[in-house]
């Protein structure tokens, strides 16, 4: 998955709420602050109403639960959106909201606009393999082991503790 590098860059929810002090009507969701989009307001507010949320609330004091709904979505429940149009129209629509994290990634992926990518980088971190735990090899690899040992856990060992270990074999 990480084509041996060990780690990956990945969205880090802490970058995008980094003052959990903040309520999310004072801009915690940092993504979402920048600009004027009421689109994303109109979105947080839908979220807000089904889920009975507090925008006014510090991030800190909101449960996991809630925090996730913004996070990672509302898990394919569709919530209702009521938003104004350009012509000052009010329009409605029923969304099922993928998340903060998940849309990031997923615009991540398409695009081709290398601006859109460093934007999308200022809120992802680097952070270990979740397949190879940082190993840097695939899993058949690591399945090959030596005296219950595979190549990555012999090679972390101390020179000291290596000698021992092949003396012991």
């Amino acid at each position: 998955r990480c084509t041996g590098l060990g780690a990956q860059q990945e969205i880090d929810p802490d970058l995008l709420v980094p003052d959990p002090e903040l309520s999310i009507a004072e801009g915690a969701l940092v993504p979402w602050s920048v600009g004027n989009s009421t689109y994303y307001e109109s979105v947080i507010q839908a979220i807000a109403d089904r889920y009975e949320i507090d925008v006014d609330r510090p991030w800190r004091e909101l449960t996991e639960e809630q925090q996730d709904l913004f996070l990672y979505g509302t898990g394919g429940e569709k919530v209702y959106v009521t938003y104004r149009n350009r012509m000052g129209r009010r329009r409605a629509y029923m969304l099922a909201f993928e998340g903060i994290v998940p849309s990031l990634e997923r615009r991540y992926k398409e695009t081709d606009s290398a601006g859109q990518r460093e934007r999308i980088e200022e809120y992802m971190s680097f952070r270990p393999c979740p397949v190879c735990k940082g190993a840097r090899l695939k899993p058949e690899v690591l399945a090959v082991t030596v005296g219950e040992l595979n190549v990555h856990q012999f090679t972390r060992l101390s020179v000291t503790r290596a000698l021992e270990f092949v003396h012991g074999l």
